[in-house]
């Protein structure tokens, strides 16, 4: 390093093998060579792993590495987190999948608490068959996808939609669309609750219900959710996965998952009461009022739940976003 400087080196290339690979500018070069003062620096590079859901949603099955950059002085290692006015470029390999489009793929940082921060000026460089970014700090980062669907450029629930997609739990329909409007099922809608706990969709036995095929897209969700008592089925062995899901089934089996998977809920709301509040069926009246004071579902026009009207899936993605916040 101390060479590199005295010859004033424009920038050094390090490759790894098949992982991330960093060009290092001279300025950064000049800042680690006095941060370290003459001790020798090492680079770090491991395979990222995650136990929450949120990072497990996001990355999917993409590379994620930990970067770190350290020198050692008296027997402990210090990190070099900030290059100053110097940057660094990370190149992470990746070939997109069937159903990815490169140019939707980015660049993601992930806190140690799992938090995910998109790092939105990342790109996909076909000459390198790598998303390249100029991050301002080493850390944990990895591929992520976000995708964008033609029919949802101007639709009121864009940015909502963008939150679930971006952390996997629903995906487009097709030819690049996702079809905001389409009624949910309940299928769908035990499929993203799903994706959201993170669970091992390869891992899951037979569902049990007979309408529901084992070669479906949401057999292994409506499994682990019938399984952990999250739902149940409609009666004679069945689930009905296509059935539209109504508004109180679905505040039900939110409430059902959060007590599940050991999430409390935060009842910052006030209990309000609807103008249809005698429609919503009994064994819904509890589950309705705590998603109601979760902010989760909120009332229609004219102060009505409508407990038994259909959710479109741009609807079922902004419930979802407030409920995972939540």
């Amino acid at each position: 390093l101390d060479k590199l400087v005295e010859k004033k080196i424009g920038s050094l290339q390090i490759d790894t093998n098949h992982r991330a690979s960093l060009t290092l500018t001279e300025t950064a070069l000049r800042v680690m060579d006095a941060q370290a003062g003459g001790r020798d620096i090492v680079l770090e590079i491991d395979k990222a792993s995650f136990t929450r859901p949120e990072p497990k949603g996001v990355i999917g099955k993409r590379p994620a590495y930990d970067l770190r950059l350290s020198y050692e002085a008296n027997g402990a290692k210090t990190d070099i987190e900030n290059l100053e006015a110097g940057s660094v470029q990370i190149a992470l390999p990746y070939a997109p999948a069937q159903a990815e489009q490169a140019a939707d793929l980015r660049a993601v940082r992930i806190d140690p608490d799992g938090t995910t921060h998109w790092l939105e000026d990342s790109t996909y460089a076909q000459d390198k068959n790598a998303v390249v970014f100029v991050p301002t700090r080493f850390g944990t980062y990895g591929v992520g996808y976000s995708p964008s669907f033609a029919d949802t450029v101007k639709h009121w629930a864009k940015e909502n939609i963008q939150f679930v997609t971006r952390r996997g739990l629903f995906l487009g329909t097709e030819q690049g669309q996702f079809s905001p409007d389409e009624t949910l099922s309940r299928g769908m809608f035990v499929t993203a609750l799903g994706r959201l706990a993170g669970i091992d969709a390869e891992g899951q036995q037979n569902s049990g219900f007979e309408d529901v095929g084992e070669q479906s897209y949401y057999a292994p969700y409506i499994s682990w959710a019938a399984q952990a008592g999250i739902i149940n089925g409609t009666g004679a062995g069945t689930f009905e996965p296509e059935l539209a899901i109504s508004r109180e089934e679905m505040a039900v089996i939110m409430k059902r998952f959060a007590e599940k998977t050991g999430r409390s809920m935060n009842l910052s709301q006030p209990a309000g009461k609807f103008t249809d509040q005698k429609k919503i069926a009994p064994w819904a009246q509890g589950a309705v009022q705590e998603m109601q004071q979760a902010g989760v579902l909120s009332g229609k026009r004219l102060g009505r739940f409508d407990p038994t009207g259909a959710t479109t899936r741009a609807e079922a993605a902004a419930v979802l976003e407030r409920f995972t916040k939540n």
